[in-house]
């Protein structure tokens, strides 16, 4: 379970992820902007998982069962990693170095950082 500004995420047993609350930025993974008071299950690529979730204060992001790493929600600052500034309401793959996948992930208000699969740790989004 992970706690954003305005929204919550949780990672079922079977690899399934719901988010619910606060929604303006598409926060939710939902494919929309609405605000959802009750869980509702994210839109992970087909045949995905998710294995561990993070929230930051208007943007979510989730390793999945494969190693890789998508985020979406708010992207003023480039936090979702796709290397645009352009909110997401449904997960995108973060451009990871090449070769590398993620072993874990943290957000924080505008920033996002994963530790990747050599040890290293590799972050992105705002830097003031």
């Amino acid at each position: 379970v992970s706690n954003g500004y305005y929204h919550t995420c949780a990672v079922l047993d079977d690899g399934s992820l719901y988010c619910w609350g606060r929604n303006y930025n598409g926060q939710l993974g939902d494919g929309t902007t609405t605000d959802i008071p009750t869980p509702v299950q994210v839109s992970l690529p087909t045949g995905r998982t998710a294995s561990s979730v993070s929230n930051g204060y208007y943007h979510t992001c989730a390793v999945l069962d494969d190693d890789s790493l998508y985020c979406w929600g708010q992207n003023w600052n480039g936090q979702i990693g796709d290397d645009t500034t352009t909110d997401s309401s449904t997960p995108v793959e973060v451009s990871l170095p090449t070769g590398r996948t993620a072993s874990s992930v943290a957000t924080g208000r505008y920033h996002t950082c994963a530790v990747l699969d050599d040890g290293s740790l590799y972050c992105w989004g705002d830097n003031n």
